[in-house]
C-alpha cells in the first residue's frame, strides 16, 4: 500500500512518520521537495505552514512527472475499477 501525507509543520511530519513506522510500514520523511521521486513510497513532504505543503506537493508531482518524461519511463495509472472504487470511496460526484 502507498501512501501520502502532508504535516502542516515539521515536528507533526515526525510524528507522523514516527506513528506510521511503528506500525510497520515503511517511511521515507522529505523537508524540502526531493529530485527524485521514491516509486516504493508515495509522496510526502512537510513543511512550516500547510499552504507550503501544498505548494511543495505540487512541486514534487511536476518533478516526477518530468522524470518520468525525460527518462522515457511509464507512468503507473488506475484502472477503469480502480478509479470507480476511488469515486464510491470518497463519494465523488
Amino acid at each position: 500500500m502507498l501512501l501520502g501525507c502532508i504535516g502542516d509543520d515539521f515536528p507533526g511530519s515526525g510524528d507522523i512518520a514516527n506513528t506510521l513506522a511503528r506500525r510497520g510500514m515503511r517511511v521515507t520523511q522529505y523537508t524540502g521537495v526531493p529530485a527524485v521521486h521514491n516509486p516504493y513510497q508515495g509522496p510526502a513532504v512537510s513543511a512550516r505552514t500547510l499552504e507550503k505543503a501544498v505548494y511543495a506537493m505540487e512541486e514534487l508531482e511536476e518533478t516526477a512527472r518530468l522524470a518520468i518524461t525525460l527518462t522515457g519511463r511509464r507512468a503507473a495509472t488506475l484502472d477503469t475499477a480502480q478509479i470507480a472504487g476511488l469515486i464510491k470511496t470518497f463519494n465523488i460526484d
